[in-house]
């Protein structure tokens, strides 16, 4: 074999590690990055509802409740639907989403009480192009 071109020639059982993005016995994050178990605490909710009205596997809810394995995306949507919320609202603690929902709603009162420009308030004189 030459020597030199030895750092270009792959072994198989050296290539394998790459199969894994990470080590299993790595710890996992403290707590998961959603807020999944304080929205069906809101609606009343327990983790057996992933099972039963979504038909969850027990091991798959016990793993996504716990934040051991990710939600894919429509998993998360089957989630926001069953909990009545937009799916981005499982990325904040219910209480903050109740006030962007309060502060869009007293946003929207207010566009439609008022006029959208001062032109629409006060229209401008028809011109018919004779001087008046």
């Amino acid at each position: 074999m030459n020597m030199p071109s030895s750092a270009d020639f792959h072994f198989g059982l050296t290539d394998l590690e790459l199969l894994f993005s990470h080590d299993v016995t790595m710890a996992s994050p403290d707590r998961p990055f959603w807020y999944l178990q304080e929205w069906f605490a809101t609606q009343g909710l327990k983790q057996r509802a992933l099972i039963t009205q979504l038909d969850w596997l027990p091991a798959k809810a016990n793993k996504v409740w716990h934040g051991v394995q990710l939600a894919k995306l429509d998993e998360i949507a089957e989630i926001a639907d069953l909990l009545n919320i937009a799916p981005w609202e499982l990325l904040m603690p219910p209480e903050e989403a109740m006030r962007q929902r309060r502060l869009r709603s007293a946003i929207a009162e207010v566009v439609q009480t008022e006029p959208a420009t001062p032109a629409q308030a006060n229209p401008a004189p028809r011109r018919t192009g004779t001087g008046g």
